[in-house]
Parts: C-alpha cells; structure tokens; sequence
C-alpha cells in the first residue's frame, strides 16, 4: 500500500446558506448541509437579529429564499447544530453552489459567533450548480 492509500478518504461535504442579501454585511439566516459520503445531513437557523434582517435585508433575498414565510419567528439553533455541522466539516472538503463568494464568509462569520474555529475544512472544492 502507498502512504496515499493508508490516509482516509477526504469527505464532501456540501452547504447551502440562505442570507439577508449579498453585500459584506448580509449574515447566514439558514443552513443547509449533506455529508456526501456519509449521508449525514442538516439544517439550522443560526442565532440572528431577525429585526435587523428585516430592516437591512435585501428585499429581493429575502423573497427568494422566504425569509418572512419560512424562517422569521422560528426557533434558533442553542449551538447543538452549528458544533455539528462544524465537526462535520472538519479537515473536509467543502462544496456548494456559492462556496467561493458568499457561502463561506457566512459561516465563518456564524461559526465564529459560536466560538468556534472560523474555517475547519481543509480544502475548498469548485462551485457546483
């Protein structure tokens, strides 16, 4: 056996935030995630200003992604979720449909009010649609 085939396969695992909009200041108003390989998956609310989303949300993200309908006045995540999904991630591979712009900065700005570290996965694979 070659020292590559004695490491463990890196995991992919895939995330999906929806957000108050797309500027620098928008935050992660839902999480979504699937771990590829082990079929683990989740979704969460992550603790948020929903007064603040409502305010300076993008009106238009927050039709898309059903903000009022599906998400305002919905429970928080108490940290159980946001800790597994980052185990999850942990010294993974990331993927996503918007992992390069937006959906990364969302997590770390989330995993970071968790008192977590900011980026446990280990690489960043490509958009995928």
């Amino acid at each position: 056996m070659s020292r590559e085939t004695d490491k463990p396969k890196r995991r992919t695992v895939v995330v999906d935030c929806e957000s108050s909009g797309l500027t620098e200041d928008a935050i992660a108003v839902e999480i979504g995630w699937w771990d590829l390989d082990t079929d683990e998956r989740g979704s969460f609310i992550p603790p948020h200003d929903e007064a603040w989303v409502r305010e300076h949300g993008h009106p238009d993200a927050l039709r898309i992604n059903g903000y009022l309908e599906r998400i305002a006045g919905q429970p928080h995540d108490d940290g159980t979720e946001v800790r597994r999904l980052h185990h999850a991630l942990r010294g993974q591979c990331i993927a996503g449909a918007n992992v390069g712009r937006a959906d990364c900065a969302w997590l770390v700005k989330v995993f970071r009010q968790a008192g977590l570290h900011p980026e446990p996965w280990n690489y960043r694979l490509g958009e995928i649609g």
